[in-house]
C-alpha cells in the first residue's frame, strides 16, 4: 500500500527495474551500434500498463521501465536498432 509505503523496498524496486535496465543497456549500445544493427528486447509486466491495489511501488518501476524502452526505441531507430 502506498500509505504504507516501504522507501527501501521501492528504491530496490526502482535499482533493479528502471536503473538496472538502463546500465545493461548503456553497455551493450556501443557493440550494436558498431554492428550497425541490433535488437533490445525489455521484458517488463503487464504491471506496467495497469496499476492494481497494493502494487504501487512494482507498477512505478514497471511503468517507468516501460517509458525507458519506449524513449530507448525512439532515440535508437536512427542506429538500426530495434527495441
Amino acid at each position: 500500500l502506498v500509505g504504507a509505503a516501504n522507501t527501501e523496498d521501492w528504491e530496490w524496486m526502482y535499482r533493479v527495474n528502471v536503473l538496472g535496465t538502463m546500465k545493461l543497456t548503456r553497455a551493450f549500445l556501443p557493440m550494436l551500434r558498431a554492428n550497425g544493427e541490433g535488437t533490445v528486447l525489455n521484458l517488463t509486466s503487464t504491471a506496467g500498463l495497469v496499476a492494481y491495489e497494493g502494487g504501487g511501488g512494482y507498477n512505478a518501476a514497471k511503468f517507468a521501465q516501460h517509458a525507458l524502452t519506449g524513449a530507448l526505441r525512439l532515440e535508437e531507430a536512427e542506429h538500426n536498432i530495434r527495441v
